[in-house]
């Protein structure tokens, strides 16, 4: 037995290739090079904290982190991703079948097809 396996950017290459191929996962295939796409932008939030010092008063940092907006999408694409688990295809996406019911929450359901 033998496997291959890739991960984060170097898989994009090989979904790319063999997206043509996919007839069952194509969808997934899909979400995964949109995730791809989300992680290659820049971070465009800023977190801060005051990191506590033993000896001096504590000192402000801060660091670059994803925004809302950018949350809130790699959230939709994991909403996705289950729905299509679940058996119910989103309404938002193109490409995607009529939905049908699934066993996902209703409140999840919502934020699946709202745009």
């Amino acid at each position: 037995m033998s496997y291959w396996s890739l991960y984060d950017a170097s898989a994009e290459p090989a979904i790319a290739a063999l997206l043509p191929y996919l007839v069952i996962k194509a969808p997934e295939a899909r979400l995964l090079l949109r995730l791809r796409e989300l992680k290659a932008q820049p971070k465009r939030g800023m977190t801060e904290w005051a990191h506590p010092n033993r000896w001096h008063r504590a000192v402000r940092m801060r660091k670059r982190c994803c925004s809302t907006a950018q949350v809130q999408e790699f959230e939709r694409l994991y909403l996705t991703l289950r729905a299509l688990h679940a058996g119910v295809a989103p309404l938002n996406l193109p490409g995607f079948p009529e939905p049908r019911r699934g066993r996902l929450r209703d409140e999840e359901l919502a934020l699946l097809c709202s745009p």
